[in-house]
């Protein structure tokens, strides 16, 4: 019988199994266990249907109602929205439209309240529900996570050749990020000139004709590791020219002088970009070009030699990845009330590892980095563009254009196509070591039974199971509080009834004396003399008006 290292591969356990697991063995595999992160295909889809025995955690559907974010989210959304105009537009920018629908997608995520699968195993009757989730991008995790993996996977087995990379990060001076801020629609330019600047420094490299075209992959990013507005450029870049047979023509592009060229030109077309639309003007352009440094940043210290398909497959998962990380965010509304963020590296003015955010603040610098549905922030250029892969495709006789040794097999379709998304239960397995298919009581392969999106079903089956089908909503904005009182000196009151104040004056100037009044009038048409009239006494108490912190 196999061992438990083998994985139930079976009695006959022999080279049909690939190179991945070793070389060919016997019954008696004694090969020590690997991680789920790391087995091979066939250990993780079924090739048949008999029960396997459990060797990694179940499966235990998530629940973001219990993370720093929902909560942060629900308590604090509303009064960020209502406060926007006032205390956020002048540093942030107008308040994103499309905000409300991803936050309140993002608060139905994982909900049985919007939708669910039944998952039922065919041995046991072992039964649970799967909420589906809500693909918002960059607010929630989870969501966003799942989007780099299937664009990472794609990258590495259907576009990237097995030819040296160089990641590349290009940024520009916080004088000119507001633009970028107020008008979304110019992020879209900055990848495309960061193309544009590499391509054309590469060919003066190797001195090349106008054909030779490196491949580029780009990624736009809109937060620095403190969630301050900073939009830069990264990018995987290969270290040489693809001609147009596809043949590779390798470059050095390692050292000051190519990184510096990389940055003028990347400048120039920053600024040119800008004051096409007005936005900056020659005097602007010849100020900071007179700066001892330029604010504009390039750097492309991380090198990845071919074959190295762990370090692909990492660095474009990184350049896809969200600035939100449950694991740095934590909100205690009970305690302190701050929301601390954990740095990945400490502070460059301060030192300090950790930051502590009053939760208005926090929130809004969270939500100015989310994106319009359709805003594309992943683009491919270049060597890697779908023009030219389709051509390189075509002179292949069909064949792929690019791709390193598939590490996972494709999803099938009916028609006999591969679809670009891995199955989800396989991306679980690989990334946090979860069999999500395997039954926890029988180890059994768990089977789909139904998917239920009706309201009324789902209602009725929720409550069956004590389910409250009802999704969060957010907090109701609360007003400013009243922590300050101002005593100005002075008040405004009603005079003392026992002074000599005419009752009867009416302001038309034809107002009786008084008993105390002589009928005599100074002339300002107030039906009485001022010089008879007796200032009354302050209160021994003035009145306070009540105001907000700022």
């Amino acid at each position: 019988a196999p061992t438990a290292a083998c994985y139930a591969h079976g009695p006959a356990h022999g080279p049909a199994h690939g190179p991945a697991h070793g070389p060919a063995r016997g019954p008696g595999c004694h090969r020590q266990p690997r991680p789920a992160a790391t087995m091979p295909a066939s250990d993780l889809i079924p090739l048949d249907p008999r029960p396997r025995p459990t060797s990694v955690e179940p499966y235990r559907p998530r629940n973001p109602a219990k993370t720093a974010l929902f909560r942060l989210i629900v308590d604090q959304y509303e009064t960020v929205k209502a406060t926007w105009e006032d205390r956020f537009e002048r540093e942030l920018g107008p308040w994103p439209y499309y905000v409300d629908d991803q936050v309140r997608a993002f608060l139905g995520c994982a909900h049985p309240g919007r939708g669910f699968a039944r998952i039922r195993c065919p041995t046991c009757a072992h039964e649970f529900i799967l909420p589906h989730s809500c693909r918002v991008r960059v607010l929630c995790p989870s969501c966003s996570q799942r989007r780099a993996l299937d664009w990472a996977y794609w990258l590495t087995e259907s576009v990237l050749a097995d030819v040296p990379h160089r990641q590349w990060v290009l940024g520009v001076p916080k004088r000119l990020r507001k633009f970028f801020l107020y008008d979304r629609s110019l992020l879209g330019h900055l990848p495309r000139l960061a193309a544009k600047v590499l391509q054309k420094t590469f060919r003066q490299i190797a001195d090349r004709r106008t054909d030779a075209l490196p491949g580029i992959v780009a990624s736009l990013h809109t937060s620095a590791s403190d969630f301050t507005w900073h939009p830069h450029v990264h990018l995987l870049v290969s270290e040489g020219l693809f001609d147009e047979d596809g043949t590779f023509l390798p470059i050095d592009t390692a050292g000051f002088t190519a990184v510096r060229a990389v940055e003028e030109a990347y400048r120039t077309e920053v600024f040119e970009l800008l004051r096409g639309q007005d936005l900056i003007d020659d005097d602007v352009i010849d100020n900071m070009r007179s700066w001892a440094h330029s604010g504009f940043s390039a750097f492309n210290d991380t090198k990845v030699l071919p074959g190295d398909t762990d370090s692909f497959f990492t660095i474009t998962k990184y350049l896809a990845r969200s600035p939100i990380s449950q694991q740095r965010i934590s909100y205690d509304p009970s305690g302190t009330g701050l929301v601390r963020l954990r740095l990945r590296r400490p502070h460059w003015q301060t030192g300090a590892n950790e930051l502590n955010f009053d939760p208005l603040v926090a929130l809004a610098h969270i939500l100015v980095h989310l994106h319009s549905p359709r805003f594309k922030a992943t683009r491919q250029y270049g060597g890697y563009s779908v023009r030219v892969r389709a051509r390189v495709r075509s002179l292949l006789g069909g064949a792929s254009a690019g791709g390193l040794a598939p590490s996972i097999p494709s999803r099938p379709n009916p028609d006999g196509s591969v679809t670009r998304r891995k199955p989800w239960a396989l991306l679980l397995a690989l990334t946090i070591g979860v069999q999500a298919l395997e039954c926890p009581k029988c180890g059994d392969r768990l089977k789909l039974i139904a998917v239920i999106q009706e309201p009324l079903v789902i209602d009725k089956i929720l409550r069956h199971l004590s389910i409250d089908p009802s999704i969060p909503e957010p907090q109701p904005a609360r007003g400013p509080p009243c922590t300050q009182q101002l005593d100005l000196g002075y008040a405004e009151f009603e005079p003392d009834p026992t002074s000599t104040w005419d009752d009867t004056w009416d302001g038309d100037g034809n107002d009786g004396p008084d008993s105390e009044d002589d009928g005599s009038d100074n002339g300002d048409g107030d039906g009485y003399d001022d010089d008879d009239y007796i200032e009354p006494e302050p209160p021994d108490e003035l009145p306070v008006i009540w105001v907000d912190d700022e």
